[in-house]
C-alpha cells in the first residue's frame, strides 16, 4: 500500500475506466540526460511495498519510479466483478496511468501475476516499453489458456508433487476468508524458504490444513519483524485477501484468453527482455526461462540468482538490483 509504505511518494488517482489506483510515484533526477522511469507491477498477495529494495535503489540512481497497487490491492480499487481483473482492462488501466504521470516510454518490471500484466501491457501498449522484466513467473504470450490437469501432471512428473495444487483452494469464493482468519500463518508460509514451507502450500488441500492448523513458520531471513508488520498493516482490513483471490478465478476460468487471442496480431516481444529466476530453485526453473526466450525476438537473457525463493527480489535484493540495472544500461533509448 502506496501510502503506508512510502507516505511521501504516494499518490492516488482515479482513472476513466472509474478505478482509483494508489501508486508510489518518484521523478528522475533531474540532469541534462535523465534517467527513464521504472514501471514496477507486483503479484499475489503483495503491494508496492514488495518493491521496497529496487524502490530506494533505483531511486538513489536516478532512475524515475511508478509502483501502483494493482486492482484489488491497498487503497486501489476492489472490484468483486470478475470481468473487471480482465488483463485487457487492467493493461488500459496501467497505460493510463502512465498517461496521466506524462510518461512516454519506461522500463517494465514484473514479479509473480504481475508478470502477466506486463505480457499484456506490452500486447496492447507496446510503444510504452522500453524493455521488459520478469522475475520468477515468465512471459505469457496474448491468449494462453490455463490448464490445470496438464499444470499437474507435469509438476508430478517434474518435481514429484503437485506444486500448483494449492490454485484451486485460492479460487474458491471463500478462500479470503480462511487467508484473512489465520493471516500470521498465511504470511509465513507464504513468505517463506521453499525448504520450510513447500509441502505446507504447495500440494492440494496442504494449505488450506496448514492454515486450520494455524502452522506457522519463522521469518526467512529477507522478511524482517518490521517487513511483516508493515505487510500486516497493509493487510489488515477483514477482506484484504478478497479481491486479490480474484485474480486466480480469471486466471483459471481462462477469463481473458479468448478475448486476447482475437486481439494480438503478434505473440512476441520485440524489446529487450530480462528473465530472473532463482538458481537453486526446482525443475521448473528451466521451464519458465525457456517459456520466454521463446517468444523474445528482440534481446534476451536470463540471469539465475543466488537464491531458492520466489520472491526473488526480496531474497536476493542487491544482485536483482545489479541485473536489473545492467539490463537497462544495455537498452537503448
Amino acid at each position: 500500500m502506496a501510502h503506508v509504505a512510502f507516505p511521501q511518494r504516494s499518490k492516488l488517482i482515479t482513472l476513466p475506466s472509474g478505478h482509483s489506483y494508489s501508486y508510489v510515484k518518484i521523478s528522475p533526477t533531474e540532469s541534462s540526460t535523465p534517467k527513464p522511469t521504472i514501471l514496477f507491477l507486483h503479484g499475489f498477495p503483495s503491494s508496492c511495498f514488495d518493491w521496497r529494495h529496487q524502490i530506494t535503489y533505483f531511486s538513489s540512481r536516478g532512475y524515475g519510479i511508478l509502483a501502483p497497487d494493482l486492482l484489488g490491492y491497498g487503497q486501489s480499487s476492489k472490484p468483486l466483478d470478475p470481468a473487471a481483473y480482465n488483463c485487457k482492462h487492467m493493461a488500459h488501466d496501467i497505460a493510463a496511468l502512465l498517461d496521466a504521470e506524462g510518461l512516454g516510454k519506461v522500463h517494465g518490471v514484473a514479479h509473480d501475476f504481475g508478470s502477466t500484466l506486463l505480457s499484456r501491457l506490452y500486447t496492447y501498449f507496446p510503444q510504452k516499453l522500453l524493455s521488459c522484466a520478469f522475475l520468477s513467473v515468465p512471459y505469457t504470450p496474448p491468449g494462453s489458456r490455463f490448464d490445470m490437469e496438464a499444470v499437474n501432471a507435469f509438476s508430478m512428473e517434474t518435481l514429484g508433487y503437485m506444486k500448483y495444487g494449492y490454485m484451486s483452494f485460492m479460487k474458491a469464493d471463500d478462500s479470503w476468508k480462511l487467508l484473512s482468519e489465520h493471516k500470521d500463518s498465511f504470511t509465513t508460509i507464504m513468505y517463506g524458504l521453499p525448504s520450510q514451507t513447500s509441502h505446507l502450500f504447495y500440494p492440494p488441500n496442504a494449505l488450506s490444513a496448514s492454515l486450520h492448523a494455524q502452522t506457522i513458520v519463522p521469518l526467512p531471513p529477507y522478511l524482517t519483524p518490521t517487513d511483516q508488520a508493515i505487510h500486516y498493516t497493509i493487510f489488515s482490513s477483514p477482506d484484504a485477501y478478497r479481491a486479490p483471490t480474484i485474480w486466480y478465478r480469471v486466471l483459471m476460468d481462462n477469463l481473458s484468453a479468448d478475448e486476447e487471442a482475437a486481439d494480438a496480431k503478434d505473440p512476441n516481444i520485440h524489446v529487450p527482455v530480462l528473465m530472473v529466476v532463482e538458481g537453486k530453485g526446482d525443475a521448473t526453473v528451466e521451464m519458465r526461462a525457456q517459456a520466454t526466450e521463446m517468444f523474445a525476438k528482440g534481446t534476451f537473457k536470463c540471469v539465475r540468482v543466488d537464491g531458492d525463493s520466489h520472491w526473488v527480489q526480496l531474497q536476493c535484493a542487491d544482485e536483482v538490483n545489479e541485473r536489473l540495472e545492467e539490463h537497462f544500461d544495455g537498452v537503448e533509448r
